[in-house]
């Protein structure tokens, strides 16, 4: 009877100790859970994307984190059909600040929803930002696109005849089209820039026109021989590569701008500008202390161009105050003239790009046939985009000049994967007092091009075809011999 006793008891002692273990695992797993739960979707659903679709860029998180007013962002799907990606991306948002909440909206049950906001039908997977002051809407087919590039006659006609989709660039937009609207819904005002159009100047680059529209900044074209003058919402003015001189008049209503502390961004190219050939625009860059160094501008130092020794791989050196662009950041820049800063007047100009101390400028210009440096060639370096800001009684004009058209050229920026753009957008950001840009976030979804300068492709070249396969054959030979004398 006492072994029975003593074995019930050790028994129960057993099973309530069994219980206790395995009542506090249960307590631990449960707050466990609870601990993972509250930590941001950054850490329990890292992004494993090869182009990194869910890493926020810095400029995201300047924008998203300063927001003091409460935002809504609603996703627009039937239940089961929410595309992950979206949702993963919108969960970082709302981590990041707990004004943004987040909203699943399936318009089977609320069929009338997306009419408060916009008469078109949304597509599935559609976004809606709403704040106190406005909202706005993007279609899902804004966020996943695709972009054509020399397209063929045959492209055309398989895709009108077979519905053959040509090849083209994907592009995931999400955190681009996102971002650009927490900005837009929570600015304070709008701004806008001009371009001067009467001088066979160039149109606006689709990459630019995409990034200027993600920046919430309004564009418009401006006549200044009109006799209208400048707009009172004129945020800046920009002349991309004209092809022909402005007037006296045109010239004086510009220095007067910029007296008045206003904004001119110049894009030039040495083909068509130079001192000589463009005297009036001249002297609205000498107002604002710099001058052009007419001709072509050839990189003598292999690490700072690309393929040709024209094909510049200038140095950042900054990009307006303010900026929050790396100094690492490369952009290519060909066929540029060089900029001289001569500090005239109250401007205090600097410079933005530059060429190394192995460049020159033959003064050749449009004629040079070699990229040789010849007696007459001005020595190097020089500037290849520059910024200045003249100091009045009235306020403080800013002036930003870029010795080529690249700077804006889809072309060029794609070799730079959006470096180029990323460089002038943060001047157009800086000239409207907006410090952060988010024109740099579009990202392609296929590998992108690997740019290295010219020493470099040279050093791996030999590398790659004449050290490896000497060394294995080497190595090779080394065996055979000694096989071949046991």
């Amino acid at each position: 009877m006492k072994n029975t006793t003593k074995t019930n008891m050790r028994a129960l002692r057993g099973g309530s100790y069994s219980f206790t273990v395995c009542a506090i695992a249960l307590v631990l797993v449960i707050m466990l859970n609870l601990f993972v739960g509250s930590l941001p979707s950054s850490l329990t659903k890292p992004d494993g994307s090869t182009v990194g679709m869910l890493n926020l860029c810095e400029e995201t998180k300047q924008i998203v984190t300063s927001v003091t007013e409460p935002i809504t962002i609603y996703l627009v799907a039937q239940s089961g059909m929410e595309d992950i990606t979206l949702q993963e991306l919108l969960a970082r948002y709302a981590d990041m600040n707990r004004n943004v909440k987040i909203v699943t909206v399936d318009p089977d049950i609320r069929p009338g929803f997306t009419s408060q906001y916009t008469p078109d039908t949304l597509s599935q997977n559609s976004i809606i930002v709403e704040s106190g002051r406005r909202h706005t809407v993007i279609d899902f087919t804004e966020i996943y696109t695709v972009s054509y590039d020399n397209l063929t006659e045959e492209d055309y006609y398989n895709y009108y005849y077979y519905g053959i989709q040509p090849q083209g660039t994907p592009y995931f937009n999400g955190e681009l089209e996102l971002t650009s609207a927490v900005d837009y819904v929570t600015r304070n005002y709008i701004p806008t820039v001009y371009f001067i159009n009467n001088h066979d100047e160039d149109s606006l680059s689709a990459t630019v026109a995409t990034y200027l529209e993600a920046d919430n900044i309004m564009t418009s074209s401006l006549t200044l021989l009109g006799g209208e003058g400048i707009p009172d919402d004129c945020s800046a003015i920009i002349l991309n590569n004209p092809k022909t001189d402005i007037s006296v008049f045109e010239a004086e209503t510009l220095r007067s701008y910029l007296n008045r502390g206003g904004n001119v961004i110049l894009i030039t190219d040495y083909r068509y500008y130079s001192n000589a050939d463009m005297p009036n625009l001249a002297t609205v860059a000498a107002h604002m202390g710099m001058q052009s160094a007419d001709g072509l501008l050839v990189e003598g130092d292999a690490n700072r161009y690309n393929t040709y020794p024209a094909f510049l791989l200038p140095n950042l050196i900054n990009a307006g105050p303010g900026s929050t662009l790396s100094s690492n950041l490369t952009a290519l820049i060909p066929n540029a003239h060089g900029i001289v800063l001569t500090e005239e007047g109250n401007a205090e100009a600097s410079t933005l790009l530059t060429s190394s101390t192995a460049s020159y400028v033959k003064t050749a210009g449009a004629d040079a046939t070699v990229y040789d440096k010849e007696p007459g060639d001005i020595d190097g370096p020089f500037s290849v985009a520059a910024s200045s800001t003249l100091i009045t009684d009235s306020g403080y004009g800013k002036f930003v000049w870029f010795a080529s058209p690249a700077i804006v050229s889809d072309q060029w920026d794609y070799y730079v994967s959006g470096s180029n753009s990323a460089v002038f957008m943060a001047s157009v950001n800086w000239m409207s007092e907006k410090a952060v840009s988010v024109s740099v976030l579009a990202k392609q979804m296929q590998v992108e091009p690997l740019l290295i300068s010219q020493a470099a492709a040279s050093t791996w070249s030999l590398l790659l075809t004449v050290f490896i396969p000497v060394v294995i054959l080497g190595g090779g030979f080394y065996v055979w011999m000694r096989r071949r004398r046991r």
